[in-house]
C-alpha cells in the first residue's frame, strides 16, 4: 500500500470521521511508521556506505562524514559460521579500510568517550555525532573505505509506500488507530483501542518473523 491507501484504510477504523486535516493524517502514519522502524534493527534496514575521501582537520586527525539517512552502525565484522567470532573482545561494528592491494583492514569502532585510551593508536575510530563524523585516530592506510548502518527510511508520501514486505502494512492502520490524540478524538476509536493494540502488536509480532528469516544465524 502506498501513503493513500494506508491512510484511506485508516479512515475505515474511525468510519470516516477524522477531524484531522490531510496533513496531519500524513504526520500520524509518519510517526507510526517512525516508531516500527526504530523498533530494532531491521534486516531491510541494512545499508553499505562507502568512499574514497578522508578530510584532516588537525594532526593525526582523519575523518569522514556519516551518511545523511544513518541511524545507527551494524554488525559487520562477525562470521555466518557462529562457532567463530571477533577476536578483540569488542562489538563486531567497524569501517574497512582497502589497502592500495583490495585487502580490507578493520577499524574498531569504539565508544566516544574512550576515545583518549587510543590516541594515536592504528587501526580505531569512533563517532563524533556533534559533527556527524566518524574519526580515525591515526591515518589509516588508504583513503578508500566501506561499513554496514542501519538506515533511516524517507518518510512516506501518499504516493509512496513502506520499505518493509507489503504483506505487513496493516501494521500502520492500527497503529494510527491506537494513537493517542486519534483515541481522545473518537469514541469509536476509543472502544476499539485495545483490539487495534492487540492486532498491531501481532502484525509486530509477524515483522518480527520475517526479519529473523532473513538473519543467517
Amino acid at each position: 500500500m502506498n501513503g493513500q491507501q494506508i491512510i484511506d484504510k485508516f479512515h475505515t477504523y474511525t468510519d470516516d470521521q477524522s477531524e484531522l486535516s490531510s496533513q496531519e493524517e500524513l504526520d500520524l502514519l509518519n510517526n507510526v511508521y517512525q516508531d516500527v522502524y526504530t523498533e530494532r534493527h531491521w534486516v531491510w534496514l541494512k545499508k553499505q556506505a562507502s568512499g574514497n575521501s578522508f578530510t584532516s582537520f588537525a594532526t593525526n586527525a582523519w575523518y569522514i562524514n556519516l551518511p545523511t539517512d544513518f541511524l545507527a552502525f551494524a554488525e559487520n565484522n562477525n562470521m555466518t559460521d557462529d562457532t567463530y567470532g571477533p577476536n578483540n573482545n569488542a562489538a563486531p561494528k567497524v569501517v574497512f579500510i582497502y589497502t592500495p592491494d583490495g585487502v580490507p583492514v578493520p577499524y574498531q569502532i569504539v565508544n566516544f568517550s574512550d576515545r583518549r585510551q587510543y590516541f594515536n593508536k592504528n587501526g580505531y575510530c569512533y563517532v563524533d555525532y556533534a559533527n556527524n563524523r566518524i574519526v580515525f585516530t591515526q591515518q589509516p592506510v588508504s583513503q578508500q573505505y566501506e561499513f554496514d548502518y542501519i538506515y533511516k527510511p524517507p518518510a512516506l508520501t501518499l504516493a509512496t509506500s513502506p520499505v518493509f514486505d507489503s504483506d505487513y502494512h496493516q501494521i500502520l492502520v492500527h497503529g494510527m488507530a491506537i494513537d493517542h490524540e486519534i483515541i481522545q478524538l473518537f469514541d469509536r476509536a476509543h472502544s476499539y483501542a485495545p483490539e487495534n493494540r492487540d492486532k498491531y502488536q501481532k502484525y509486530l509480532t509477524k515483522l518480527a518473523w520475517a526479519n529473523a528469516q532473513l538473519l543467517l544465524n
